[in-house]
């Protein structure tokens, strides 16, 4: 504190570093956790792998020396690279048609189909690809109908490459919609007036400017693709398995925890390469990877023969597409949009009539209907996981709302320069680190604690993926937010907390809460920690619809489905009429 006495009135005047100190100590009980709860824990899975049963690297032998392993690894890595290749086939112009489209009800419709997958659980969408692909699924029933016969859909590769592509799609264009929104569209104009055909237009100004988010989204999907542990071990059976089922495998059916330990940490380097390349090799930045938008502000230069070939030849073929007047068309791309926007939100919806069937063969259509299956759910055996999703999930939410969101206050406001990118990398980084990873490291952390099968261990596990939501959700608002307002008020003498408690908590309400929903929505959606951790005592609804899916043939996933539909809309319509009338008075006060 600095009293200045070169006036007639005392006043005191506050030393900006002791202020950011106050602000500083809003990150502490955040960092705490995740490296007192998820970084020494991976730290043991490292310790685990050179040390269990012996001592050396026995285990990394094992892995890449013997065939069925190594052909393991190569599947991992090809099918996440053909999932990713096809996510950014279908859905570049499904987000080029969201970011240039001037119709708000077809914007609104092609988010609708996005989006709600994604707000969906991931079992939700593999058992509704288990009825699609099934023997007696809707695309077998449609073959049989035009007399052809059936495929062997199902518990392959093919199988693992359609799940992980609808898994992957959201992942693919929600990161290209916030770069090509900022697109300035005045330089189609431009192109269009100096000669150039729509695709030769396209392929010379639009496509180099959105490929930072091409880049994000591709390393986006890779990264998930990779570490994708349910789609895999529910649809690819013994030729569509991937790592994150031999990691699970070796934990609960072998008890080989080295073998696990070591396979989690060569998927780890993997996805730890990929970031590296897109870090420095790309000159991007890792905050790009969970807040796209930022990636909009990065040039591209393509450099090197190979993009100067791929380039040249694309740009030929636009010509080609030019002069055959295909591209002049007007609504091919907005119906190719639609469709495939809309076949994207399908599956899920398969679910609704699966959950009136009066069978528990999944055959779509259904045979009959009947309301036995919600009769179903509402028996011990699902209820008890439901009460205990419930119960984790909101403790974890209301953890995560004040631990992420006190993260992002003192980071803003307490941190500058590399301490606050070092802080932002650590409370990001289990968004963009495999799960599988991290459930097969809490597995063995918690294990001679006794906290596997608990509640607490199981919350514990899921504050330190659902914390980094409300932290980035918060620390979004906080960029729009006018730092003038809190030194107006430090200069009327409010400290640290009459800020908080003042003008930061009601300016950041909606934020708080909009992270609040997605911490809540990821823990009890969360099914690969779950899988690890629960069991027997404590069993939460994901591992009990895992179980379902895995060893039987049973329609009340559907009714979970349709429930999870309708909770999520009813959020959505209650958010948005909120942010409405919110709105509306504001705009009132201000008339």
């Amino acid at each position: 504190m600095v009293i200045d006495r070169h006036s007639s009135t005392v006043s005191v005047k506050t030393d900006p570093f002791d202020v950011r100190k106050q602000w500083q100590r809003l990150i502490y009980p955040a960092v705490l956790l995740l490296v007192v709860v998820y970084l020494i824990p991976l730290v043991m899975l490292l310790l685990h792998s050179v040390t269990d049963p012996v001592p050396g690297w026995d285990n990394y032998v094992r892995l890449l020396t013997q065939p069925g392993y190594l052909r393991t690894l190569g599947r991992t890595l090809s099918l996440a690279a053909i999932s990713t290749a096809m996510a950014l086939v279908i859905g570049y112009p499904i987000a080029y048609t969201i970011a240039t489209t001037e119709k708000i009800w077809l914007r609104r419709l092609l988010i609708l189909c996005i989006a709600a997958p994604y707000l969906t659980s991931i079992l939700i969408r593999t058992f509704a690809w288990q009825v699609l692909l099934g023997r007696v699924g809707l695309i077998n029933t449609g073959l049989n109908q035009f007399g052809l016969a059936s495929y062997e859909l199902l518990f392959n590769a093919f199988a693992v490459v359609v799940g992980l592509t609808h898994f992957l799609l959201p992942l693919m264009i929600l990161p290209l919609v916030s770069v090509m929104k900022n697109i300035d569209k005045s330089l189609a104009r431009a192109s269009a007036s100096l000669g150039a055909g729509p695709a030769n237009g396209f392929v010379r100004v639009f496509l180099p400017a959105s490929l930072p988010g091409v880049e994000v989204g591709v390393v986006l999907c890779f990264v998930y693709g990779v570490g994708a542990f349910v789609t895999p071990a529910l649809l690819g059976g013994n030729s569509g398995r991937m790592l994150g089922a031999l990691i699970e495998n070796a934990i609960s059916q072998q008890a080989d925890y080295g073998l696990a330990a070591a396979a989690s940490i060569l998927l780890a380097l993997g996805v730890g390469l990929v970031v590296l390349i897109f870090r420095w090799g790309m000159g991007a930045g890792v905050s790009e990877l969970v807040a796209p938008e930022l990636a909009g502000k990065r040039t591209l230069r393509l450099q090197g023969h190979l993009s100067h070939h791929v380039m040249q030849w694309m740009i030929r073929c636009a010509q080609i597409v030019d002069r055959t007047g295909l591209s002049r068309v007007p609504g091919i791309v907005t119906c190719y949009a639609v469709v495939a926007g809309v076949l994207i939100l399908l599956p899920q919806l398969i679910a609704i009539p699966i959950s009136f069937s009066s069978t528990r063969t999944l055959i779509f259509p259904p045979p009959g209907w009947s309301l036995q299956w919600y009769a179903n759910f509402t028996q011990e055996q699902w209820m008890d996981p439901l009460i205990n999703s419930l119960q984790i999930a909101f403790a974890t939410a209301v953890f995560s709302c004040l631990l992420g969101g006190m993260a992002a206050i003192g980071v803003s406001r307490g941190l500058r320069g590399k301490a606050a990118n070092a802080v932002n990398i650590l409370m990001i980084f289990p968004l963009i680190f495999p799960t599988i990873v991290a459930a097969a490291a809490f597995f063995l952390a918690w294990l001679p604690l006794g906290l596997t099968d608990t509640k607490l261990g199981i919350l514990l596990a899921h504050v330190t993926i659902s914390a980094p939501f409300v932290f980035i959700v918060v620390s979004a608002n906080l960029r729009m937010l006018d730092p003038a307002l809190e030194r107006a008020a430090a200069s009327l003498g409010a400290n640290t907390w009459t800020q908080l408690k003042r003008i930061l908590l009601p300016l950041l309400a909606g934020g708080l809460l909009t992270g609040t929903f997605f911490a809540f929505l990821s823990s009890f959606d969360e099914a690969s920690i779950a899988i690890f951790l629960s069991g027997l005592y404590v069993k939460t609804l994901p591992r009990r619809m895992y179980e379902a899916l895995l060893f039987e043939s049973d329609p009340t996933i559907g009714v979970i489905a349709v429930l999870t539909m309708v909770a999520t809309a009813v959020v959505i319509l209650i958010a948005t009429g909120w942010t409405y009338r919110k709105n509306k008075r504001s705009h009132l006060r201000i008339n």
